[in-house]
């Protein structure tokens, strides 16, 4: 009989168990790559530096505060106070990511659980960790992933408040609001977000009461749980400014967010067009069928109408206000967008399998049916992305959006600047250049073995001087064609670091 019960329990929560699965296999193939050029510029700065620094110091927009300072304190914790001995073993700091990925995800599942039901919350998870930009920035050593955390949890708690009205909910509203700005400032734009479908969320609620009293009664609004939570997420704004104030000017009048043309529709254009492509993440198929869903069950979705209308405020509000200001933020500003996108293609979508599936085997074979696909296109993606990578390696060309970044695959500086170290002693009188490669990659790896660089970058002039020289770069054809001179790769395989020996031909 027991053994019964756990088999029910293991059928039951079988769907959960390859989640969790995926979740494991899908994060862990990035969880020990190398530093990237921003990282290495975060962590030499803002994270191996006094505390204090990372308070205070905001030269650039790199230093996303909250999330510096947690790492700061960890890596003291454990005694590793250098960026070199970090280098050997990344993951130690890519698990602090790691963690506010798995809470995400968890609270993703939650939230959408809450808002329907068990098999909704099913393919907002999968949707979630098959979406690559989420993929992409979730384990970087940038604030991206902490954002993401802290505006679902406060989405999260916002709801709770709605079901409950406990006082601890606005408390952690007010922390995860004041926490997400002070990590990144554009987060106020989703913040924003939030509170206008706060206000959306109360008028949709409330309008059969304001229309029977024939007009709006404020008082109504001002003892409402959305008035309250509207206060806590601004005064977790207000305190988020208090902080900055020291750096105000840093933060708030560098040339990074200097308003530009306003209601530019190519730059609107430029960012619905990025966003698509990573909602979408090749599972074109889903696309009709969440039209579908939306044109046949569009009298279901009207019951869950706040819901749909207080994510799609969410989800548009940052856009628009980019749009009116003419903004010209990166486009990774908008991945802590992910989750919400997640919930409100899951409700679309489940709201179609939920009218059609006229037995519950059918409901369950949709389920999985989405999983196994949502799985299998984010194989095909990843494998297409890394080809082109490669690609774009052989014709020294780089990609850095959402979709695509040039340091997600065949990117190992620490294996060539280890390969480097080996073989320098028979090339130490060659001057070693980079061409094309980040300022802060390759070249602090190469300090890390005690390898000098040379600022010259120009290896036809250099070359008039020396019998040879080690270029690194990352076009793998670069000396392809050339007819004055030899060279030799010294790192048999493409990477993005590709090193060559070059010597005049004789």
């Amino acid at each position: 009989m027991k053994a019964k019960q756990n088999l029910k329990k293991v059928q039951y929560y079988f769907p959960e168990i390859i989640l969790i699965l995926s979740f494991i296999v899908i994060q862990t193939s990035h969880f020990n790559i190398d530093f990237w050029n921003d990282e290495i510029y975060t962590l030499k700065h803002f994270t191996f530096s006094s505390l204090s620094k990372t308070l205070t110091d905001y030269h650039v927009p790199n230093n996303h505060i909250a999330f510096n300072l947690i790492n700061n304190i960890y890596l003291k914790i454990l005694h590793i106070d250098s960026l070199y001995t970090l280098m050997d073993h990344p993951y130690i700091l890519r698990i602090i990511p790691l963690i506010y990925s798995s809470i995400t995800v968890l609270y993703s599942y939650k939230i959408t659980k809450i808002l329907t039901n068990k098999n909704t919350a099913i393919i907002a998870t999968i949707t979630l960790l098959t979406l690559i930009p989420y993929f992409n920035f979730s384990l970087q050593i940038r604030g991206y992933g902490i954002s993401t955390l802290c505006l679902i949890l406060l989405f999260y708690h916002n709801l709770r408040y709605h079901i409950d009205e406990k006082k601890i909910n606005l408390i952690l509203n007010i922390f995860f609001s004041f926490t997400a700005f002070i990590t990144i400032p554009s987060n106020i734009y989703y913040l924003i977000g939030i509170n206008l479908s706060l206000v959306i969320n109360f008028f949709l609620k409330k309008y059969t009461l304001l229309k029977s009293l024939k007009s709006i009664n404020i008082r109504v609004f001002f003892s409402s749980p959305e008035f309250n939570l509207i206060i806590a997420t601004s005064l977790g704004i207000v305190l988020g400014l208090l902080f900055y104030l020291p750096i105000l000017k840093d933060v708030f009048m560098n040339e990074y967010v200097i308003p530009g043309k306003p209601f530019s529709l190519f730059h609107l254009w430029y960012y619905i067009k990025n966003l698509a492509q990573g909602y979408i993440s090749g599972k074109w198929i889903l696309i009709p069928l969440t039209l579908l869903s939306i044109i046949i069950t569009w009298k279901n979705l009207l019951s869950k109408k706040n819901t749909i209308l207080s994510i799609t405020t969410i989800l548009f509000t940052p856009i628009l206000i980019t749009f009116v200001r003419g903004d010209d933020a990166p486009l990774r500003v908008f991945v802590v967008s992910m989750p919400f996108y997640s919930i409100f293609l899951a409700i679309i979508i489940y709201s179609f399998i939920e009218k059609y599936s006229y037995k519950k085997l059918y409901s369950i074979l949709s389920i999985y049916a989405i999983i196994g696909y949502s799985l299998l296109t984010f194989n095909f993606e990843y494998n297409r992305i890394k080809i082109n990578t490669a690609d774009n390696i052989s014709k020294g060309k780089r990609s850095q959006n959402l979709y695509e970044q040039y340091y997600s695959f065949h990117y190992t500086p620490l294996k060539d600047s280890k390969l480097l170290s080996e073989l320098y002693p028979n090339y130490s009188n060659a001057p070693i250049i980079r061409i094309g490669c980040e300022p802060h990659g390759i070249s602090i790896y190469l300090e890390k073995f005690n390898i000098p660089m040379y600022n010259e970058n120009k290896y036809d002039s250099l070359i008039s001087h020396h019998d040879s020289l080690i270029v690194i770069t990352n076009n793998l054809n670069l000396f392809t064609d050339s007819t004055k001179l030899n060279s030799v790769k010294l790192n048999k395989t493409a990477s993005y670091h590709n090193l060559f020996l070059i010597y005049k031909i004789p």
